[in-house]
């Protein structure tokens, strides 16, 4: 029996997801479910990000938009991201992450994905 706790215990461990303490700092460009260009995602320091929208496939930013800027973000127990600013004001969401991605979800489903900018 105590082998049996011992082993369901392990495989719980190595299915569950893995996250590092916290997301790497990058820039991640932004798409929305349909795969159009939509912002972005700049994690600039443990608990800060930043955020650009955009609107054009080549990533333009719309430099009057509401939601761009600077903000804070809390990790959960759970692996998932709250944020604090302008872009948590407009689009109310959480987000987690693995492996150069960031998906934020609200209470509907998943908003947008976003992916690392990889650097040349």
């Amino acid at each position: 029996m105590h082998r049996l706790l011992v082993l369901a215990a392990v495989l719980a461990c190595a299915t569950a997801p893995v996250h590092a303490a916290e997301p790497p700092v990058g820039e991640y460009m932004c798409h929305d479910n349909g795969g159009g260009a939509i912002g972005l995602f700049s994690i600039t320091g443990a608990g800060t990000y930043a955020w650009q929208s955009t609107a054009t496939a080549d990533f333009k930013v719309l430099k009057d938009d509401p939601s761009n800027g600077p903000g804070t973000y809390t990790l959960r127990a759970d692996g998932w991201m709250e944020f604090e600013g302008a872009f948590a004001d407009q689009w109310g969401v959480v987000g987690t992450w693995e492996e150069g991605w960031v998906w934020f979800s609200n209470d509907y489903g998943g908003v947008m994905r976003c992916g690392t900018v990889l650097s040349g």
